[in-house]
């Protein structure tokens, strides 16, 4: 009463607040269930606020009565801006900076980043209630990304010599690749050693100035990169996007460590360059690392490589019967970056073919690294590391005639691959509950090819002792060879710890623990097989009934003027015979996860 009296005697506010209620009800009358729906005016102040990175724009347009189409936006509250460890985080511009490496003039740019997302969620069959987890992977990797290259644009303006004190853009690049600089090929022998530029020893450091960015729109091509490789990855239990993002997370810190490995006060960027083979400022060669480690399982199916050639799978001619996986992995998303759409992504990264051919060199060393399973690759590995860090060993071959720079570019190349490979499997080098967890996908994964008779043996029989031998033979040795190498500072210990220490509990509780996955899988699938047969049964007596009634309808029809009446008694009771069978049924592991 109070209020109704209150909104008579002011007319405006009567106005304002019944079109605030037909708005709300309009609103309700489009929304979807565990969605919270704003309008334009709400997503403007939000994103004057700060707060644009709450926001996801509707696929479409929403028709609402007395005002047409409008457009609308999902809210998301929950959604925290990327977080990044390296330089371009400790960029602060007052007002300006939106938490994602860019500056923006009233949020609108960002809200074209979010535009150019959701459109990217249409065009690779993504729908909104569901891709909020996987949103939230995709833009933390594009933001990594982003990091690296806004140190590549930063490397570039300084060569340039121009000043870019405030929000420097990278320059229209008038670089054009042939159509050669865009074939990634497989029919050369990887190369040893690839060469870095002799600047990645100079003094200057690439640390993102104040204000620095990338040009919008190759920016937004960077968000849809991502989002597109991150559908190009299949719903398999361990080789997914959430692994892809965790190998990309520790390259990520691997590199950080690299690129900020001051031993003393008084060590300045250019001894920095030197002790790390030139890699700490190579911010080119840096951005290929986590691209690779964001792409490097890109369409895995579940099996490993051998099981696609006993299969004769088509990509085994294709790729000489050799890294088959890997390969197919690189060249998607190589094939996906070199497109017409991604044309400002490119400009931003490669300025001439030379840089072009050092990304592709670098893409196929460290992709086809994680490849352990290809012997001769891992015992040329090995006499490589030799020659690049005991030379004085005699089981190696002392070529004098090898150039300084070689041996730099050489060690530099070794360096990033070791990266890639520890990496690859750094959740057995990191908390026990993060190697527990990810051991039981690897396991789901394993199980799940040989129950689908892909698998060449049954992870069963010794999961226990298997895990044992790969500590010992790869794990391990591989972790030494991060602290041998002298480039990551503590985390070379630190990752090294981990390993043993996870050996150790492994040696410990594995046997439980192996014990009680094995079980509770096998249970799974019982209560799996049980349904699925089930459902079959179900399906058979749905088509015998089926026919019994096509035979009963051919009845009704030829007698159907000397029983019209019985007719319809039988259509009334087939009727209500449908409504039971095919509306479904519950089920006892509903509510299970499978």
């Amino acid at each position: 009463m109070l209020l109704v009296r209150t909104l008579n005697e002011i007319p405006s506010l009567h106005k304002y607040f019944f079109i605030t209620i037909q708005q709300a009800s309009r609103m309700e009358s489009t929304g979807e269930k565990n969605m919270i729906q704003v309008s334009q005016d709400t997503a403007d102040l939000l994103t004057s606020a700060g707060k644009g990175h709450w926001l996801v724009p509707r696929d479409n347009p929403v028709s609402a009565k007395g005002k047409g189409l409008v457009e609308t936006y999902w809210l998301q509250p929950n959604k925290r801006r990327p977080s990044m460890n390296t330089a371009s985080m400790r960029l602060s511009v007052e007002g300006s900076n939106d938490g994602y490496g860019m500056s923006s003039s009233g949020g609108r740019e960002e809200l074209e980043v979010h535009r150019a997302l959701s459109k990217s969620w249409k065009n690779i069959n993504i729908e909104n209630g569901v891709s909020i987890a996987k949103e939230r992977l995709i833009r933390w990797n594009a933001a990594i990304l982003e990091s690296f290259l806004l140190k590549i644009v930063e490397q570039r303006n300084a060569k340039e010599g121009g000043d870019y004190t405030v929000s420097p853009l990278a320059e229209v690049n008038d670089f054009t690749p042939s159509e050669e600089d865009k074939v990634l090929s497989f029919t050369e022998k990887l190369c040893e050693k690839v060469m870095f530029p002799d600047d990645s020893y100079s003094e200057e450091y690439p640390v993102v100035l104040v204000g620095t960015s990338i040009d919008p729109k190759a920016r937004a091509q960077l968000l849809e990169y991502v989002a597109i490789i991150a559908s190009k990855y299949r719903d398999v239990p361990f080789h997914n996007f959430d692994h892809a993002s965790h190998v990309t997370m520790s390259a990520n810190k691997l590199l950080n460590r690299v690129c900020t490995a001051f031993v003393s006060e008084e060590e300045d960027f250019a001894s920095v360059a030197a002790r790390t083979f030139g890699i700490s400022a190579d911010p080119l060669a840096q951005f290929v690392i986590v691209f690779s480690s964001l792409v490097h399982d890109v369409d895995h199916q579940g099996v490993p490589n051998a099981q696609l050639i006993k299969e004769q799978d088509p990509l085994c001619e294709k790729y000489d019967n050799r890294s088959v996986a890997e390969k197919r992995s690189s060249a998607i998303a190589w094939d996906i970056l070199m497109e017409d759409r991604f044309v400002d992504l490119q400009g931003a990264i490669f300025t001439n073919s030379r840089e072009m051919m050092r990304f592709r060199q670098l893409l196929m060393n460290t992709v086809l690294a994680t490849d352990i399973a290809d012997k001769e690759r891992s015992k040329a590995g090995k006499i490589r590391w030799q020659k690049a860090f005991h030379p004085s060993d005699p089981n190696v071959l002392d070529d004098t005639s090898e150039k300084p720079e070689n041996i730099r570019s050489l060690k530099a190349t070794l360096v990033f691959e070791q990266i890639m490979q520890a990496s690859d499997v750094s959740h057995t080098m990191q908390h026990w509950h993060t190697f527990k967890k990810w051991n039981k996908r690897l396991y789901s994964e394993l199980s799940k090819a040989y129950r689908e008779e892909r698998g060449a043996s049954d992870p069963r029989e010794n999961w226990y002792g298997g895990e044992i031998g790969f500590f010992d033979f790869y794990i391990i040795p591989l972790a030494k060879k991060l602290r041998e190498c002298g480039v990551f500072g503590s985390a070379a210990s630190e990752y090294l710890d981990y390993a043993v220490e996870n050996r150790r509990r492994w040696e410990e509780e594995g046997k439980e623990i192996a014990i009680k996955m094995v079980n509770d899988y096998d249970a799974q699938h019982l209560r799996d097989d049980v349904l699925d047969e089930e459902d079959a049964n179900d399906l058979q007596r749905e088509e015998d009934e089926g026919e019994d009634f096509g035979q009963s309808g051919l009845s009704s029809i030829m007698s159907y003027n000397e029983h019209d009446s019985k007719g319809e008694e039988d259509e009334e009771e087939a009727s209500a015979f449908d409504s039971t069978n095919y509306s479904g049924r519950e089920t006892p592991f509903d509510d299970e996860i499978v």
